[in-house]
Formats: C-alpha cells, structure tokens, sequence
C-alpha cells in the first residue's frame, strides 16, 4: 500500500502534504513513496504517523480535490524513518561521531570503542541495535524520528495511535515506536514475532470528513435530476420552476456557444414568463442538448 492508498484510506487526499525532513519542506502523500526513508517503514507504522500528522491541530485544509477528498496540510512530519543496515549503516554512524575524545560532548560505547557525538549531528544507534534499520521485522524499518513535535501534542496524543516516544528513553521526545511493544531492537523483534504489527483502529482525522465548501449560486447546475415523473425531462419550463434563476440561466448549463448565441437573438436573458415560443424551441432543443448534462 502507499503513501497515496494510505491517504485515501484514512479519508484525505493523495494531494495532502507532511513535513519532509528537517528543513521544512513540503512533500505530497504521493511523492512521498519516492522518499526511501519513507518507502522502508512498516506499512502500519506509516499508517498511524499520517493518521497523527493530519490529526494535529495545526492541521489546515486546503482546497477539496477533484474525487472530493480534502487536501490537507499538517505541520508535522518525518525527519527520519527507515535506515539502511549493514555497512551502509555503519558509515552513517561515523559519520555523526568521532573516535577522538571531544570535551563536553555525549558519548557511548560501541564495539568498536568508544563513541563522541559530533556537533551539529543527531545521535543514532549503533549498527545492529537500531529500530530504524529495515533488517527488521519484514524487512521495515519500525521507528520514526518525527518533526513538528515541540509544542507538546505529540506528547501527550501519541499513545492514541498506537504509539509511543522515547522522551524517558535516551532523551529522544522525537522518537516513535509501536506502543506494546519492547524499546530495545532485540525484544522489539521479539514481540512482533509473537504478535505481529496488526491494523489497528485510528482516531478520524477531524479535518477528513469536511464536505466540499458550497458552489456559488452561479455556478450550481439546472436541477436536472430532481426532475419529477410527471414533467418531461428537459422542459424549459421545469427549469424555471425548479430552482434556476431564469431560463437562461438554466440553459447556460447545457447549452454550446453557437445555442447561446441563437438564444440571445431569440429571448431576453432573464425573461422567465410570456415566451412560449422561445420555450418552444428550447424543448425541442433539449431533445438533442439532454446528454450534455452538467
């Protein structure tokens, strides 16, 4: 399932967008498949963070799209999810931390000693140890270093998603995993062996269910389907009395430019009453303009 299928799942459209690392920009649920880190969490997991991401209250709808699905724009986001394993892993690891002592800065052992944390760099696990990598169960990554979580409602919402953070576990308040389960990766993996990662029920995203904003009047089609058994379709006349400001407005909705042209020539715009022969012709005129409905 991706980003997009997930979107439409949870009621928002594929046209919405999180938070895409940790510069602020903006990706759409559709592109968002093309971001690896993305593309190797756990599908359950991508599930519950975009079913939170939109559920914030910095959430603000956008425009509704064309299947009628609201575009949604969250101000929270993935930093970093999934992670390579193996060497690729390794590498990344050093690359945040140096082998050499630094005063003042956090520090950990490792197997291949010890560790000081670079400055300006995020801290990692170490190779093996971490829940990002995607040597996990199936082969997903089962963690997510969020952004947009500073003011607080991650904290204290996250558990509704089946979630929960690291604030108390190495002091990483970003930090998500699946709620249930074990923090460390050995007794994570653990668990999901024994219980798996199942879909779980989401709260609804309370932006998801807006209806479309309402059209203006102008812009409202002739009420052709609410057209009553006992009055031929496509009378000039039920269209006066069904709603329709006038006559042409009514037949503004079906008609081709070269009609609207000839109807100009034949009635006065907003007459709706003493034309019986410009009603005439338009019945007649409906008979071929019916299939062309708003």
């Amino acid at each position: 399932m991706t980003p997009a299928d997930i979107g439409r799942s949870l009621g928002i459209s594929p046209e919405s967008t999180i938070v895409s690392g940790y510069s602020g920009y903006s990706r759409t649920l559709a592109a968002l498949a093309d971001r690896w880190t993305w593309a190797i969490l756990h599908t359950e997991m991508q599930r519950r963070h975009l079913a939170m991401y939109f559920s914030h209250p910095g959430t603000e709808l956008d425009r509704i799209d064309a299947n009628g699905l609201p575009i949604l724009v969250s101000t929270m986001g993935v930093g970093s999810a999934g992670r390579q394993a193996g060497e690729a892993a390794r590498l990344n690891f050093w690359s945040r931390n140096s082998r050499t002592y630094l005063a003042g800065r956090p520090s950990r052992s490792t197997p291949e000693g010890r560790a000081w944390l670079l400055p300006g760099k995020s801290p990692i696990a170490y190779p093996g140890t971490s829940n990002h990598e995607a040597d996990t169960f199936e082969d997903q990554g089962m963690a997510v270093d969020n952004v947009g979580w500073a003011d607080g409602w991650m904290g204290e919402n996250v558990a509704r998603f089946g979630l929960k953070t690291f604030w108390n576990v190495g002091n990483e308040p970003h930090h998500t995993q699946p709620a249930g389960y074990g923090n460390a990766k050995s007794d994570l993996q653990a668990d999901l062996a024994r219980m798996g990662l199942p879909v779980i029920d989401l709260p609804a995203i309370p932006l998801a269910s807006t209806p479309p904003p309402d059209p203006e009047e102008d812009d409202m089609p002739a009420p052709y389907l609410q057209v009553p058994p006992e009055t031929r379709e496509g009378s000039a006349w039920f269209y006066c009395a069904n709603g329709a400001k006038s006559l042409a407005t009514a037949l503004d909705v079906y008609e081709t430019p070269v009609d609207r042209h000839q109807r100009d020539l034949d009635m006065t715009p907003s007459a709706t009453t003493g034309i019986p022969a410009a009603v005439e012709r338009y019945d007649l005129l409906h008979e071929s303009v019916l299939g062309r409905k708003p």
